[in-house]
């Protein structure tokens, strides 16, 4: 065995004892570290140890993959373009450096290493998916929509190889109800949680579209699986937020039916407990928490009344902040019996 054999296999040994599934995310985190150090010393031996170019870009390949997993995401693309440059036909170096670029929201860049990928082994779901993500992305940010078609077929083929990968059809569905193409993407999250139905984000999204598709029997679908999402985990504004939306809608179909039922109350709830979760993370609250906040104070318009054609328009940072604080007057008007539309108008009217 030659030394360029004996230096792989010492490489994919240590990076394979780092994937170890039962290991903690610190002993990961440990071990990858350790393989930087070891893949950075080779690196910087080749010449002397004489290696082939084959053998320095799978170890320029391997340090990519660990310091990815650091989250050092710069120092990957720049090994990985090593690999590349040496190796410009790797399927799996290509598709590396790909997904790196994807990782920083570099799509464009992504796009032209993920097809060579595709390529080079078009017969690699995970090929195929990633290019699909990286094509959606880009067609988000560039208005550019003749990418959505090729999208959905490469996330499709990716499927047609290996139908039990729940990302996949997770993936696809999200995207499918960007497009209101609502049908499908019931389909596919419906298939994601055949395959893992404990997946609280996916029963989240399937309520949230079933919502949007609005036919005879979706509200009460999506709070059924609204309600799965919350119980398995009760820490995302999000959820409540869009189980809020379900219960405004049969709340609305009860009133038209001349009924009053308990449903405006627990929607309250929800719109109660959004602003309550985004209030507790104070500055670690996120964009998506945010969203939240706009789902619910949305919600809340609605219920008083006081939905206006700019509604649904996103609300900046500060404003959002403002209205996490509107959860102080509800509770105050639900304790005192004051939840008439004068009372919560007071708050409720901004900010839009």
């Amino acid at each position: 065995m030659s030394l360029d054999d004996d230096v792989k296999k010492v490489c994919y040994a240590n990076r394979s004892l780092s994937g170890n599934h039962s290991l903690s995310p610190e002993q990961k985190k440990t071990l990858n570290e350790v393989n930087v150090a070891y893949y950075t010393t080779l690196a910087d031996r080749v010449a002397v140890l004489a290696l082939k170019p084959e053998t320095v870009a799978y170890i320029h390949n391997l340090l990519s993959l660990s310091l990815s997993e650091l989250g050092r995401l710069d120092e990957s693309v720049f090994h990985s373009k090593i690999a590349h440059t040496l190796v410009p036909n790797d399927p799996d170096f290509n598709f590396n450096l790909g997904t790196f670029f994807v990782r920083l929201g570099l799509f464009d860049e992504a796009l032209p290493y993920l097809e060579k990928a595709v390529g080079l082994a078009p017969n690699v779901p995970n090929n195929l998916a990633e290019l699909g993500l990286a094509l959606f992305k880009s067609a988000n940010f560039t208005t550019d929509h003749v990418y959505y078609p090729r999208a959905i077929k490469f996330y499709k083929m990716a499927i047609e190889l290996d139908p039990d990968i729940y990302e996949f059809h997770a993936d696809l569905a999200y995207y499918l109800t960007e497009l209101d193409r609502f049908d499908e993407a019931v389909v596919h999250y419906e298939k994601a949680l055949e395959l893992k139905p404990k997946k609280p984000w996916i029963h989240n999204n399937l309520g949230y579209t079933l919502n949007l598709r609005g036919h005879e029997g979706d509200y009460v679908k999506a709070l059924k699986h609204l309600n799965r999402a919350i119980k398995l985990d009760p820490s995302s504004p999000n959820y409540y937020a869009h189980r809020a939306d379900s219960r405004r809608k049969l709340a609305e179909k009860e009133t038209e039916r001349g009924e009053s039922g308990k449903l405006v109350a627990a929607t309250l709830q929800d719109i109660i407990r959004v602003y309550d979760i985004v209030t507790t993370k104070g500055d670690m609250a996120t964009n998506g928490d945010y969203n939240a906040v706009v789902r619910a104070t949305y919600n809340a318009r609605r219920i008083f009344g006081t939905r206006g054609e700019d509604a649904t328009s996103p609300l900046d940072d500060q404003d959002a902040r403002q209205a996490v604080l509107q959860h102080l007057l509800v509770q105050q008007g639900i304790k005192a019996g004051k939840l008439t539309e004068e009372y919560v108008l007071q708050d409720f009217k901004a900010p839009v």
